[in-house]
């Protein structure tokens, strides 16, 4: 338990963000087993820390709008976030700071659930539903694309597909999202919609990144003119 509270405590921001999340996911899936065991109801300890799709229920659970980005509905989903913001979270911190990373963390959050929340209390075709959304995609995603904005030439190696710009990396999210929209998982996509340009990397200078690999320090990183 000491070594975990220790590396906690010396790791970067961008993995406590990780430890936070999947402590919590652990936690509520725990107490979700230990419940079945006696046969006991659910507390529904999530019902209040979700966003729902109805301004109403904002009103009465206002933290809802920062805690649903900490909790998921399974292991892939946690899984797939978490790979995302180890990833692109030591990027962004090879820019910006820790202070800098929770705003847009927290800021990314914010805006999906409110642009689930008008999306589903504006268009048609959600008129009469009421949804729920969990997850840590919007914030994440809003670390992704403001990696993306502030250095477009940025590479990233990916399995099969070689080596690819991350603005069309995060142009392509954008647009898969966008076309999932009327899909089961509309409150996800519409989540994602969370992208705010940022200036550009002043020193023209592509940089390449090996996903699956640890990045500690960027010392190891492929440098060209572009």
């Amino acid at each position: 338990m000491n070594r975990i509270t220790n590396a906690f405590r010396r790791s970067q921001l961008s993995d406590k963000l990780i430890f936070i999340n999947v402590g919590i996911f652990l936690s509520e899936r725990l107490l979700n087993v230990l419940l079945q065991l006696f046969n006991k109801p659910s507390v529904g300890i999530l019902s209040f820390l979700q966003v729902s799709s109805s301004p109403e229920a904002l009103l009465k659970q206002p933290w809802s709008i920062i805690t649903y980005s900490f909790l998921h509905a399974d292991f892939l989903h946690i899984l797939f976030n978490m790979l995302w913001l180890y990833w692109f979270g030591r990027m962004f911190l090879y820019y910006f700071t820790n202070k800098q990373l929770a705003g847009v963390y927290l800021l990314g959050a914010i805006a999906g659930a409110l642009i689930f929340i008008l999306a589903y209390n504006t268009f048609p075709y959600f008129e009469g539903r009421t949804n729920l959304l969990i997850g840590a995609s919007a914030a994440v995603m809003a670390i992704v694309f403001a990696v993306a904005a502030y250095n477009p030439n940025l590479e990233i190696r990916l399995l099969l597909l070689g080596r690819i710009k991350l603005i069309y990396l995060a142009g392509f999210v954008f647009l898969l999202d966008f076309l999932s929209i009327t899909t089961g998982n509309a409150g996800g996509h519409f989540a994602h919609k969370t992208l705010r340009l940022r200036k550009p990397d002043k020193r023209g200078k592509t940089k390449t990144f090996r996903r699956g690999k640890q990045i500690r320090s960027l010392q190891h990183e492929t440098i060209e003119n572009s």
